[in-house]
C-alpha cells in the first residue's frame, strides 16, 4: 500500500505542475492579447470624425460676400452692382430697403445700368428713400441710355400710367424696345395692351 502511494505521488506532483503551468500559460496569453486588439482597434483613429456642424460651411458661403463687399467700397462697380442685386432681392423678403438704397445709389452713381433702374425703383416706390417719381424717371432715363431693356420696360410702364395721349404713345414705344432686346415682361404688356411687340422693328425693315 505504501509502494502504491509512492508511486502515485509523482503522478499527482506532475499533475499539479501542469495545472500549474497550463495557469500560467493561459494568464500570459490573456495579459498578450490585451495589447494586440488596442493595437488592431487605433488605426481608426487616423480617421476624421463626421462634421455634425453645419454651421462651417456657411462661414464658406458669408466670405466671398464680404470679399465683394470690400470690393464694393473700394470702388470697384461690378462688386457695387452685385451688392445692390443681392440687398434688393434681400429687401424683398424683409421689406427693409435701406441696404438695398445704399448700395444701389453706389452702382448707379458709378454708372451701372441695371443698379441705375434698381434704384429707381426705389425711388418710384419710397423704398429706402422718399418717393420721387421725377428722380425715378431721371434714373430709368439714365438706365434706358444704356439700353437697358428692364428699365424701359419700367419706364414704359411708368409712361402709360400717366394716361395722356402723348405718354402712353411714349410708353408703348419703349415696351416695344424692350421686347426687341428680349424682355418678356414688356411682351406680355404690350399684348395686354392690344400692341404688337415688333411693330416698330417691322415699320424700319419696311422702309
Amino acid at each position: 500500500m505504501q509502494a502504491l502511494r509512492r508511486a502515485s505521488l509523482p503522478a499527482i506532483a506532475a499533475l499539479m505542475l501542469l495545472i500549474v503551468l497550463t495557469a500560467v500559460v493561459c494568464s500570459w496569453l490573456l495579459t498578450s492579447r490585451g495589447p494586440d486588439m488596442a493595437a488592431l482597434r487605433t488605426p481608426q483613429t487616423d480617421f476624421p470624425e463626421p462634421r455634425t456642424n453645419t454651421r462651417i460651411s456657411t462661414g464658406s458661403v458669408r466670405a466671398p460676400v464680404d470679399d465683394v463687399a470690400a470690393a464694393a467700397l473700394r470702388g470697384d462697380i461690378p462688386a457695387q452692382s452685385r451688392m445692390c442685386s443681392d440687398a434688393m432681392l434681400q429687401a424683398e423678403m424683409t421689406g427693409d430697403y435701406r441696404d438695398a438704397a445704399y448700395w444701389c445709389a453706389l452702382a448707379a452713381q458709378a454708372g451701372d445700368a441695371p443698379s441705375q433702374a434698381a434704384y429707381a425703383r426705389l425711388y418710384q416706390l419710397g423704398a429706402g428713400v422718399a418717393q420721387d417719381e421725377a428722380q425715378a424717371a431721371s434714373w430709368y432715363d439714365k438706365a434706358i441710355d444704356q439700353q437697358d431693356a428692364h428699365a424701359m420696360y419700367m419706364r414704359g410702364r411708368m409712361l402709360i400710367a400717366n394716361d395722356t395721349s402723348a405718354d402712353h404713345s411714349m410708353g408703348v414705344e419703349l415696351l416695344q424696345r424692350a421686347a426687341a432686346l428680349g424682355d418678356t415682361n414688356a411682351r406680355w404688356a404690350l399684348q395686354s395692351l392690344g400692341e404688337a411687340p415688333e411693330v416698330r422693328r417691322e415699320q424700319t425693315l419696311l422702309r
